[in-house]
């Protein structure tokens, strides 16, 4: 019981720690002319939840840095596409 309760608590200051440690500006990763595509289209199509977690995936992030990368791109409107 003592074990799991240092646990706990160890657990917990971790987690402070990391939130606390975290730098709230989002750099967005650069694209691959292809998933850049895929996500724009997908943000473009109104499918904001697909375009999080393919940016979750091809990055490797959480799910609050995904999310204020599609944001991001969400604000800064659609790129013209280079052929």
């Amino acid at each position: 019981m003592l074990l799991i309760s240092i646990l706990a608590t160890l657990a917990i200051v971790v987690v402070v720690v990391a939130l606390r440690s975290g730098d709230e500006r989002v750099s967005m990763p650069s694209f691959g002319q292809a998933e850049s595509r895929s996500i724009e289209s997908l943000v473009a199509g109104g499918q904001k939840i697909e375009a999080i977690k393919l940016y979750r995936q091809e990055h490797g992030v959480g799910l609050h840095e995904a999310k204020e990368a599609v944001d991001q791109l969400e604000r800064s409107g659609p790129k013209p596409i280079s052929p």
